[in-house]
């Protein structure tokens, strides 16, 4: 199910946030589409709001990246939920 998100990026340009959306989640990582460009290996915080509860949030690096259209990006992230 493809669901909002909030990206927050920390690499080599800084501390960066983006709005995207979850194509593929499971125990290992999750996949996220935004318009979005992190090298491999950058650390990424993502934030899935839910309704009367706190939000998830996951962290870990950029494990691959791959341009989808124009300026967005399939960001695949290896990590945990926090």
């Amino acid at each position: 199910m493809r669901v909002p998100c909030l990206l927050r990026i920390a690499d080599a340009d800084g501390r960066r946030e983006f709005v995207g959306t979850t194509v593929n989640v499971s125990s290992s990582g999750l996949a996220i589409q935004a318009a979005a460009a992190p090298g491999v290996g950058a650390r990424v915080e993502v934030q899935i709001a839910r309704f009367n509860e706190p939000p998830l949030v996951f962290a870990g690096r950029v494990a691959h990246l791959r341009r989808i259209l124009g300026d967005e990006f399939e960001i695949g992230l290896a990590g945990f939920a926090l």
